[in-house]
């Protein structure tokens, strides 16, 4: 999984976990838990700082709609 090149003026707005959890209303464990486990939006981490850039948080919700509960989705390939 690539990430997208950030441009400058994108570095100033990127998410922290906190705002992301409650985006997501999920608690912050549940978003520590699913990078853990490869799961969940994918992130930046700087130093011990974990971000997420806002336009990967809007394409991986997209990828989690769903027409019906046996609807799968289509998920990125795993190496």
């Amino acid at each position: 999984m690539g990430f997208k090149m950030l441009s400058s003026l994108e570095i100033d707005h990127l998410l922290q976990e906190t705002e992301v959890a409650k985006i997501l209303s999920v608690k912050v464990s549940t978003l520590r838990r699913w990078r853990w486990a490869g799961e969940g939006p994918q992130f930046i981490k700087i130093g011990a700082a974990v971000r997420y850039d806002p336009q990967v948080l809007k394409d991986y919700l997209a990828g989690q709609i769903r027409t019906s509960p046996s609807d799968v989705g289509s998920r990125p390939a795993t190496a």
